[in-house]
């Protein structure tokens, strides 16, 4: 599998999304609903670190497909920090944001884990958007 997702801590609050080489919609989907199940599995907020770093080409219809995305997010996902140095990668999901109400200060974006474990502490410090 081209997209792969894992919880980063023992309190299971992360889980770390994989992009990696070329992945499609329907794999994206899949991968979507699991990461859906994963969230609700638990009864306290869950951030996603989602990383493009090693992603091929996005599709096409990836506005269409983060919208579902968007509409199946459970209501203790916190937030998704986007790993990546794409300023496509970027461009097309600050649309998403502009566009689905949903995404508003809901995703961000920073140049690696190691940021992007940052700034969900960071976040969780300062008691933005918890549950």
């Amino acid at each position: 599998m081209t997209i792969q997702m894992a919880w980063t801590d023992d309190g299971q609050s992360i889980i770390l999304l994989e992009f990696i080489e070329e992945w499609g919609l329907d794999e994206f989907d899949s991968a979507i609903n699991r990461l859906a199940h994963m969230v609700k599995s638990v009864n306290h907020s869950v951030s996603i670190i989602a990383d493009f770093r090693n992603s091929g080409p996005l599709p096409v219809d990836i506005l269409f497909h983060s919208r579902r995305a968007l509409s199946i997010a459970p209501d203790n996902w916190r937030e998704t920090v986007i790993v990546t140095h794409n300023a496509f990668i970027v461009d097309i999901f600050s649309i998403v944001t502009k566009v689905y109400k949903g995404a508003r200060n809901k995703l961000f974006f920073v140049g690696s884990i190691e940021d992007a474990e940052a700034f969900i502490m960071s976040r969780r410090a300062r008691g933005k958007e918890a549950i």
